[in-house]
């Protein structure tokens, strides 16, 4: 991370043993590679989901080992309780979801990400890559209180000065 010029602010919780990293903004491949590099630096077995076409040889393998998880966006498979449930089954569980769902700019976010962290009982934790100032914010964890529209409010609220790289460069 310092011979890239990259810093860390913030620290992973150490008395919880499963949670969600929202990461935002998401605007470029390079993204992957900042949070690997963040993951090896703070020492943490996180999982990520990624689109199921990530996932063909010989890049599949790659991915898979890395933590990656499949998903086939073009079709409803519940894949929202199928996580919740592996998290619940789990005895650790980290998984880093962007929940832009995509690159390109949207007006609003996929929400499986909240829906994932009620179903399962466990908090959000907001990590903000900021490429203006080359550093990955992490935000204290964040417990949902249903109300979703308040909630997403407040997890966007924490991304607000991030500035993306395609925003940057």
């Amino acid at each position: 991370m310092k011979l890239s010029g990259w810093s860390i602010h913030g620290n992973l919780p150490t008395d919880l043993c499963k949670y969600i990293i929202t990461v935002a903004p998401h605007t470029s491949n390079w993204d992957f590679l900042v949070g690997v590099m963040v993951r090896e630096s703070m020492g943490f077995k996180g999982r990520f989901l990624g689109k199921d076409s990530l996932f063909v040889w010989p890049l599949g393998y790659f991915f898979k080992t890395m933590g990656g998880i499949p998903v086939n966006r073009s079709a409803s498979t519940n894949m929202v309780s199928k996580i919740a449930k592996i998290i619940k089954e789990s005895d650790e569980f980290i998984l880093a979801i962007a929940p832009e769902g995509t690159r390109k700019e949207v007006k609003t976010w996929k929400t499986g990400f909240y829906f994932i962290a009620v179903e399962a009982g466990i908090p959000i934790v907001m990590a903000a890559m900021d490429y203006e100032n080359k550093q990955v914010s992490f935000s204290d964890p964040y417990f949902c209180t249903g109300n979703m529209d308040d909630d997403l409010q407040n997890i966007k609220s924490y991304f607000y000065q991030a500035r993306g790289f395609n925003e940057v460069n």
